[in-house]
């Protein structure tokens, strides 16, 4: 994601049929999340 690249978080994503993951350092767990809230609030309002 270019939102967690911006905030330094490094990502390592996983697809699979059913889901797809995002995996990130334990430290960088926090930031993550609220990175990926901002977007949601984003898409949310239009």
């Amino acid at each position: 994601s270019p939102a967690l690249a911006e905030a330094g978080v490094s990502i390592y994503a996983l697809s699979t049929y059913l889901k797809d993951h995002i995996l990130v350092k334990k430290r960088d767990a926090a930031k993550a999340v609220s990175v990926l809230n901002c977007l949601v609030s984003e898409a949310k309002s239009g």
